[in-house]
């Protein structure tokens, strides 16, 4: 388990996906008025506030939400910031990493991610029918399957971790039954991937996917 003085998260309470299964209320958390992207001045206060209490420096910093990248203007000039802070410090740079559900990367942030990134990992439930189930856009109806697998494609020379980061749902169960394989993961192992994480869902309050209908301890 990282040490509160080696990890960090900084979000935006913002996504563009309604997630059958999001424990976080399209980012909200239940709470309608956090529902904003973070600002540049409230990022400096914040890691003055940080370095103040662990002087010798976060050693990672992750992107989160909510979706990250809505907050195109802060992601693509706030680590210049930290990093300034840290070298006026004379601290060693923190090492970034992001959770992203890779519908709007584009051009520049696969340079930004070049440029500054340890480990990018993208939510990806499985193949196309299993995820965009699952998986879907606030206002349309297009295939987050189809957009991420392409900008999976655009991520092919990189110098950083790529990865995913899937949900177990009764969904897939289902699909291991009727094809005796676990056909949905498969087809992840064809992308061009560093890493593949899987976790099931345990929710008491979504019967439809959830693996176990009752609370467990711990989880």
């Amino acid at each position: 388990m990282l040490k509160a003085e080696n990890l960090y998260q900084y979000y935006s309470s913002l996504c563009n996906l309604s997630c059958r299964y999001c424990y976080a209320d399209e980012g909200s958390y239940g709470n309608e008025s956090t529902r904003k992207n973070m600002s540049l001045e409230t990022l400096q206060n914040t890691i003055k506030n940080i370095l103040d209490i662990f002087p010798n420096g976060i050693k990672y910093i992750q992107f989160f939400g909510g979706e990250p990248l809505i907050n195109k203007s802060f992601m693509l000039n706030c680590i210049p910031i930290i990093n300034g802070i840290y070298e006026s410090k004379k601290l060693t740079l923190p090492l970034y990493t992001i959770v992203t559900n890779g519908t709007l990367i584009n051009d520049e942030y696969i340079e930004l991610f070049n440029n500054y990134f340890e480990s990018v990992t993208i939510s990806l439930d499985g193949e196309r029918n299993i995820n965009d189930h699952n998986r879907i856009y606030s206002d349309s109806e297009e295939s987050v399957f189809d957009n991420v697998t392409e900008s999976i494609k655009a991520m092919k020379e990189r110098s950083f971790y790529l990865g995913t980061e899937g949900t177990i749902t009764r969904l897939h169960i289902q699909n291991f039954k009727e094809n005796n394989q676990i056909k949905s993961y498969e087809t992840l192992s064809t992308l061009d991937l560093d890493y593949i994480h899987i976790a099931p869902m345990i929710d008491s309050k979504n019967e439809f996917l959830s693996l176990c209908n009752e609370k467990v301890i711990g989880l």
